[in-house]
């Protein structure tokens, strides 16, 4: 963003460098009291929290009550963030692709939790930031909580499935490719590290998810599919994670023929995302295909997931049969 002048009001609270609880209060009263917020009004606020070295407790509210305002809930008849839109908001809270603090992530999880829809950009970049603090230890997230390198604990796989909630959209699409892509990154770089087991619980209900929509397969909304569960302590970990999936799955099956007809129209606009028309089954299995053992070991979670895919789908496609048997 440009250098910004400040408005008067905003001026008097940056020379103090200290946003107050009444600094706050008058805030509101004076950019939100017609119900509306220009954008830059938003930079402004923007640069006023970059300015300031100590800041109240409501202030991050107030600034997330402002990109939520903006962005979201008051275009007529949308409250999705368009692709354009999305690029501000980017370039406002990130630099080369790095969120600048935690509280402006914090910011970003909370805007696209309150979207129908999020360009993929915003998701990616959210998703990086959470990459960035397993791999590296860095970045705003890594800040929330310490944790071994190349380790994903489990506030990690519980803020991926809250990214992965907040994208499913008003239709509650499919995970989709870029989603897929990015799991299965993460999971190669640190398979061996000892992640925390429900890493393997969001790692199979989320690419069983993407496989089986790109199969023909109607899934349930990616909030119900992703949901955590807790383990059945008589059982092993990987037959109690099967056994889930498979209640959730065919606990969507009896729907009526409406919802059927919505699932599968969902399912087409997966089809669509990723771009690949008649051949999205084909490619995209063999895509998975290529990503399983990649590193030439089939892990437990890899075979959790083939597994539930052939007692869902009733058989593996050739391709992927092949991995099972040689593994």
């Amino acid at each position: 963003m440009s250098e910004l002048k400040l408005p008067g009001s905003l001026m008097q609270v940056a020379s103090r460098g200290r946003i107050t609880g009444d600094d706050v209060r008058d805030l509101r009263k004076e950019f939100f009291g017609d119900h509306k917020i220009e954008k830059h009004e938003v930079e402004a606020l923007l640069a006023l929290d970059r300015s300031a070295k100590e800041k109240c407790r409501t202030w991050q509210f107030l600034l997330t009550d402002a990109f939520t305002q903006y962005l979201i809930e008051q275009t007529p008849g949308c409250r999705g963030i368009s692709e354009k839109e999305g690029k501000w908001f980017a370039s406002c809270i990130a630099k080369n692709g790095a969120v600048e603090s935690p509280e402006l992530f914090e910011i970003l999880v909370k805007v696209m939790e309150s979207a129908d829809t999020v360009p993929a950009e915003l998701e990616k970049i959210a998703l990086e930031q959470v990459a960035e603090a397993v791999l590296k230890n860095q970045g705003p997230v890594a800040q929330f909580s310490g944790h071994d390198q190349k380790v994903i604990c489990k506030s990690d796989v519980d803020l991926m499935r809250r990214l992965l909630f907040s994208c499913g959209g008003d239709g509650g699409l499919a995970i989709t490719r870029m989603e897929a892509e990015f799991l299965f990154d993460l999971n190669d770089k640190t398979v061996d590290y000892g992640n925390d087991e429900s890493w393997s619980d969001l790692f199979v209900k989320a690419i069983g998810n993407h496989l089986l929509a790109t199969l023909g397969d109607a899934v349930p909304h990616r909030e119900i599919s992703l949901a955590s569960t807790a383990d059945d302590p008589d059982k092993n970990v990987w037959d109690s994670l099967i056994s889930n999936l498979r209640s959730v799955y065919r606990a969507a099956k009896p729907l009526h023929e409406e919802m059927n007809y919505e699932l599968g129209e969902r399912n087409k606009r997966v089809a669509e995302q990723t771009a690949m028309a008649h051949l999205v089954t084909e490619e995209e299995g063999q895509w998975v295909a290529s990503r399983i053992g990649v590193d030439g070991t089939m892990h437990d979670n890899e075979r959790a997931l083939l597994d539930f895919i052939r007692e869902e789908h009733g058989a593996l496609p050739d391709y992927l049969e092949k991995l099972a048997t040689a593994a």
